[in-house]
């Protein structure tokens, strides 16, 4: 699964998940998640696809832990629509990798203003 999802360009997911969403939009799902007013509730945190402290490819990110050893991950910010009413919440973009750091910057801010933005 991985072999294949790291070939995959996320741009590739945009175009069918947007119409996923417009159809969700208009057959009525997102009016189930007005809250306070009508407006929706936005929940964005990170989540981790794969850590392992051996296995690695050339995109995994990569963290020190305390004890010395290195733990290579994948990981990606999700944006869900939530309402304290319900069990499900509804993701409304489709998730955007936080690349290896490769120098300075931000990249965990960059995958999330890329993704919601």
């Amino acid at each position: 699964m991985r072999e294949r999802l790291d070939a995959l360009d996320p741009e590739e997911l945009r175009r069918p998940f947007r119409r996923l969403f417009a159809l969700a939009q208009r057959g009525g799902v997102l009016k189930e998640y007005e809250w306070l007013g009508g407006r929706h509730v936005l929940s964005v945190d990170g989540t981790g696809h794969f850590s392992s402290p051996t296995v690695h490819c050339g995109n995994c990110c990569v963290k020190n832990r305390r004890d010395g050893g290195v733990e290579h991950c994948h990981q990606s910010p999700c944006a869900v629509l939530v309402h304290p009413d319900r069990r499900a919440v509804v993701p409304v973009v489709p998730p955007e990798p936080i690349p290896r750091r490769t120098g300075r910057g931000r990249t965990t801010a960059s995958a999330t203003r890329r993704s919601v933005c």
